[in-house]
């Protein structure tokens, strides 16, 4: 056997073929002989935010990371208009490829980042159950007054209630939604705390864009 691969010929490696898978799944998209168009820009896009959005809600990435995901999201979708506009508000063939290809990049970025690393905090859901948690002892502890405890826990309910009409509406639940609901979860635990009087907490990394 040769040498071990070295770290950067991975990466290297690891680029060219996400630059190979996306013209490889471009040709594919929607079955066989269907040309690409930039609407496969668009679905690749809102696949690739729902997954940004999710892995935030489940913990695997933080607050901080998925608005960087969103920022390079955002940079790809200013490329696709401002060739759109040199271009009489149509992309050629050749800038179609060139976006999905640099969407790919943005997707294995996000993949080598997550893949098998301990998750960098809890969550949204797991500052929803957190949340859950400290109010049922709280208020068995009589910390909270049952009037406090059905405040907190309708608060709860709408943040949920936001979510799931996020999805109902668009199908999907995209990055900057779930952001702010994050922002929004953090909130209602800073408010839980300080009502129930405890005073070390352990802090979780919300970005202090969203605060």
């Amino acid at each position: 056997m040769g040498r071990p691969v070295t770290a950067d010929e991975l990466l290297a490696m690891a680029l060219e073929l996400e630059r190979f898978g996306a013209e490889i799944r471009a040709r594919m998209d929607n079955g066989t002989e269907v040309k690409i168009t930039e609407r496969t820009i668009g679905y690749r896009k809102s696949a690739l935010d729902q997954t940004f959005a999710n892995s935030l809600f489940a913990g695997d990435i933080n607050p901080t990371e998925a608005q960087d995901f969103k920022s390079n999201l955002d940079q790809i979708t200013g490329t696709e208009n401002t060739l759109r506009t040199e271009d009489g508000g149509q992309l050629t063939m050749e800038h179609i490829q060139s976006l999905l290809i640099t969407i790919e990049k943005l997707k294995g970025r996000f993949s080598r980042l997550t893949y098998n690393r301990e998750k960098p905090w809890s969550g949204v859901d797991g500052m929803v159950n957190d949340i859950k948690q400290k109010i049922a002892v709280a208020t068995a502890a009589k910390q909270l007054t049952d009037q406090q405890n059905d405040d907190l826990q309708s608060k709860i309910a709408d943040v949920l209630v936001a979510k799931s009409n996020e999805r109902i509406t668009q199908g999907l639940i995209n990055t900057e939604t779930a952001l702010k609901l994050a922002a929004e979860i953090a909130t209602l635990r800073d408010q839980v705390v300080k009502i129930i009087g405890q005073g070390n907490v352990v802090s979780v990394p919300v970005s202090s864009k969203h605060h």
